[in-house]
């Protein structure tokens, strides 16, 4: 049985790129710069202000159980978990208008205007066919000003709701799969199905992206403003709060910018996201190392074409791209599902394990997709016994999952390598 995550106040420290958060640590502003990033997952927790059972938690990229709304459990994050630094907060099931909140403690260096930008995503925590996430999408922010308590006594807080700010009303929410409701929560197998599959009763009809998150400015519903705040105090620490509203919404990160017209790119540069360190290529998911949670995001770019996975440098996404990250960087074979450096009987029993073969179910690196086209099938022992790794051992110098400290210099012959050997 999985114990389920919850917030505390240790200090957990989380990487990202070259920038270092910590829980409960103060976010602060360089000097002369005009925007603050604040990583979700380092806001303080005080037990009497949230409930470890219905509050805010942290959701982090092992997988855990958690409560449904009106009974049941579910199984998060899903493996296409995209997270920066492989942490985000969710608000969990129980909670309500205004029960629970959670603040960070931030340092401004430049006075001004300020405009704030969420990265998001939303989880279905009550099983209702209504394809809207409306259920599972706001928290309550400060309205009036950075330092205003969302759940504060007022008539206008409390009655009007003025800090009511939907995450489903900013452009994206979840679709890329769909899901089958009446579908036991912890079988992947027959839970999420491919957009072909997604017609007729009892399955959501929209493509389903939870646990994948976007960027948009964070906005006031009944007003339709963004939020902005006006900082006038620096070099002093600053709390900024939201409360509770509905169970199942997600931030991943804020970002407060004297820029109120940034787009998903500029937002990604400034936190670091798909920035890859040259010393941890193909380290996708920011964990600061490489895992099969990096083949995964790999796969998913090769369905979608998204050429910011290219790591052969030929303008595409394949094939090519995921053998080059399994054999040179990472040093091991195709077909090392356990990934322990070496392709051997230890791989079957993993992935016939998980008892995916020729199901057309949805499966992962570890589930036995090797050749990344999403399922586990004949196609995948083509492709791990093409590469005549099989009962080999490992490869000279081992497993890499972080680089040696001459790592360009191999990535770069790696590279060269490898594009000669597909040219012959």
């Amino acid at each position: 049985m999985m114990v389920k995550i919850r917030a505390t106040l240790a200090a957990l420290t989380v990487t990202l790129t070259c920038v270092s958060f910590s829980l409960g640590e103060v976010a602060k502003q360089a000097a002369g710069t005009d925007y603050l990033v604040v990583e979700a997952e380092t806001f303080i927790n005080d037990e009497d202000l949230n409930d470890e059972f219905t509050g805010f938690t942290i959701l982090s990229s092992e997988p855990a159980e958690y409560d449904l709304e009106g009974g049941g459990l579910i199984e998060l994050p899903q493996p296409w978990f995209d997270a920066s630094g492989g942490q985000a907060i969710l608000d969990q099931a129980g909670g309500g208008d205004f029960a629970d909140k959670i603040y960070w403690e931030t340092e401004f260096a430049e006075a001004g205007t300020y405009y704030l930008y969420f990265r998001y995503s939303l989880f279905d925590m009550r099983g209702l066919i209504d394809n809207t996430y409306g259920n599972e999408d706001s928290f309550y922010i400060p309205f009036n000003s950075f330092d205003e308590d969302p759940a504060g006594d007022s008539d206008e807080i409390r009655t009007d709701r003025i800090g009511f700010s939907a995450l489903s009303s900013m452009g994206a929410t979840p679709e890329n799969g769909c899901r089958d409701i009446e579908a036991d929560p912890f079988d992947n197998e027959s839970l999420y199905l491919p957009i072909e599959d997604c017609e007729g009763d009892g399955l959501r009809t929209e493509l389903h992206w939870e646990g994948q998150y976007h960027w948009a400015p964070a906005r006031f519903n009944f007003t339709g403003e963004n939020a902005q705040y006006d900082i006038e105090d620096t070099g002093v620490v600053l709390d900024y709060q939201i409360a509770s509203r509905e169970r199942g919404s997600s931030l991943d990160v804020m970002v407060f910018s004297m820029d109120p017209n940034l787009t998903a790119e500029d937002l990604d540069a400034l936190v670091g996201i798909g920035v890859v360190d040259p010393g941890v290529a193909g380290d996708f998911n920011n964990s600061g190392a490489r895992d099969v949670g990096d083949l995964d995001l790999l796969a998913a770019a090769m369905a979608s074409g998204d050429v910011s996975f290219d790591l052969t440098g030929d303008g595409a996404v394949n094939f090519d791209d995921r053998a080059f990250w399994v054999e040179s960087l990472a040093n091991t074979f195709i077909g090392d599902a356990n990934f322990d450096g070496q392709f051997n009987s230890s791989d079957f029993v993993a992935v016939f394990g998980a008892a995916k073969y020729e199901t057309n179910a949805p499966a992962t690196w570890a589930e036995g997709d090797w050749n990344g086209d999403g399922v586990f099938s004949s196609g995948d022992f083509v492709a791990a016994f093409g590469g005549a790794g099989y009962e080999k051992g490992p490869r000279d110098g081992g497993l890499q999952v972080v680089p040696e400290p001459t790592s360009s210099l191999l990535i770069i012959s790696g590279l060269l390598a490898f594009a000669l050997r597909r040219r012959a």
